[in-house]
């Protein structure tokens, strides 16, 4: 009897009307409502570390799935720096989930946003929030259980990249009770020096090493493109070279330890040299 007075009485409307529009507007995603990251990455900026798990109940069990892909449709630990890869997030529930959202954001260890996503599959959007860090999240309830967009690689990387999605699964109710949530992550590597080493480019020789403004490449017989990768995997120079003796220019790199990337289009050469 008290609980039917209390829904009767004006101000109890007035109470829940606003309630019942903040949830339902979440349908729209959490970085277009409130201008929020809630995936459970490092660099998110919800408050209180919270994420979809946060608010929404365990009444359906959800698995949330990531997964990158190349053009050839085949799965991906490395990525090649510049190359554009399609990003899936997979949900499965157990229940009969009325509708499905999302968030997805991709970052370096430190929690820096790659941003580089672009043409979201037609239910899903990509937000950029207010610090220019950029998400993809639903584009308003979906009904379907799967989402896409592509990624392009950085072309100078910082190291790996790590994808963090949380989604939820809802009953319909307007309500965050009786909902479902799970988070999920996926890193891909950035390219290392060492498994590119198909074959030695024979005859080339590299010296002084190790070297203070200039390394010189002897014996190249034919143009050869190079990179030149720290210990992290990221690319910090790059260019083609000629044949004969050719001297880099290595002044603006920082002291430390360097690897040499060679390639021709059947060869690849890779060793290691030290900047003083």
């Amino acid at each position: 009897m008290l609980l039917r007075n209390i829904i009767k009485s004006p101000w109890a409307f007035a109470l829940i009307l606003p309630i019942s529009v903040a949830l339902l507007s979440n349908s729209n995603g959490r970085a277009t409502q409130a201008n929020e990251g809630n995936t459970g990455a490092p660099g998110d900026n919800a408050p209180n570390n919270r994420t979809c798990q946060t608010c929404h109940g365990s009444n359906i069990q959800l698995t949330n799935q990531i997964s990158v892909k190349n053009t050839n449709g085949e799965d991906v630990n490395e990525f090649t720096p510049g190359e554009t890869y399609t990003v899936t997030v997979s949900l499965s529930s157990t229940g009969n989930p009325s509708t499905y959202g999302f968030q997805l954001v991709s970052e370096y260890d430190n929690g820096d946003a790659v941003n580089s996503f672009a043409s979201p599959s037609a239910n899903a959007k990509i937000v950029a929030l207010a610090n220019g860090r950029q998400y993809v999240e639903q584009n308003g309830s979906s009904t379907s259980n799967e989402f896409t967009v592509e990624w392009t690689a950085p072309a100078n990387p910082e190291g790996k990249v790590t994808f963090y999605s949380g989604a939820v699964a809802t009953n319909g109710n307007s309500m965050s009770s009786g909902d479902g949530a799970a988070l999920a992550s996926l890193s891909v590597n950035a390219p290392s020096v060492s498994n590119k080493d198909v074959n030695l480019l024979e005859g080339i020789r590299l010296y002084p090493n190790p070297s203070t403004d200039f390394i010189i490449l002897d014996g190249m017989t034919e143009a050869t493109n190079y990179s030149i990768f720290d210990i992290n995997g990221k690319v910090l120079q790059a260019g083609l070279l000629s044949t004969g003796s050719v001297e880099v220019n290595i002044q603006e790199l920082p002291a430390g330890n360097y690897f040499l990337h060679m390639n021709t289009e059947n060869k690849s050469f890779s060793t290691k040299f030290t900047k003083n």
